[in-house]
């Protein structure tokens, strides 16, 4: 709750002329400071909590996704975070780059099942995972923004993190096994 004070300011001449550095009246900027200081003190005002004065963000953890090999099964978790009340991120796109043939980039869910395999109704994790069977060999940078669509407070925007990852895919070493053929007696 807000309470809106009035205040007046004494002109008793002595402050005439003289400015602060944004060309206020001496008196003008002591009016300012205090009915902000009284903004500050009256927010938690009528509540059991503390004001939060936090902001919302939300981030990408530092990390480097590991190499892969074409050919290969590929999964790495992009971890995010959260701080300043904000949701975890829920929405997730390359803005720039392109990811190796044959990786995706996905939202991570729950496996609710515990077999292994990302579940399409889990819920989301806030995390991004590139996910995939790689099918060309390079080095490849690509700019990932999460988005937090989901407000966890009535007043929170929509909240957004980006960042850059590079992704090195190298010859995969594919073993071919053969039946030997059996000698007939």
């Amino acid at each position: 709750m807000v309470q809106l004070i009035s205040l007046e300011v004494p002109r008793n001449g002595s402050d005439r002329g003289r400015t602060d550095g944004l060309g206020h009246t001496a008196g003008c900027t002591w009016a300012i400071r205090a009915l902000c200081a009284a903004l500050v003190l009256s927010a938690g005002c009528g509540s059991d909590s503390a004001p939060d004065f936090s902001v919302a963000r939300i981030y990408f953890e530092p990390q480097s996704p590991p190499a892969g090999g074409t050919g290969h099964a590929y999964s790495f978790v992009l971890e995010c975070g959260a701080e300043g009340g904000a949701a975890l991120p829920d929405h997730f796109e390359i803005e720039q780059g392109v990811l190796p043939a044959g990786v995706q980039l996905v939202p991570d869910r729950e496996d609710n099942n515990h077999d292994g395999y990302l579940d399409p109704d889990g819920e989301l994790t806030g995390r991004a995972r590139l996910i995939g069977y790689p099918r060309a060999e390079g080095t490849f940078t690509f700019t990932i923004t999460a988005v937090t669509t989901r407000a966890v407070r009535e007043d929170q925007a929509r909240l957004a993190a980006t960042a850059t990852f590079t992704l090195t895919i190298d010859q995969g070493s594919i073993t071919l096994m053969t039946p030997r053929r059996r000698r007939q007696r």
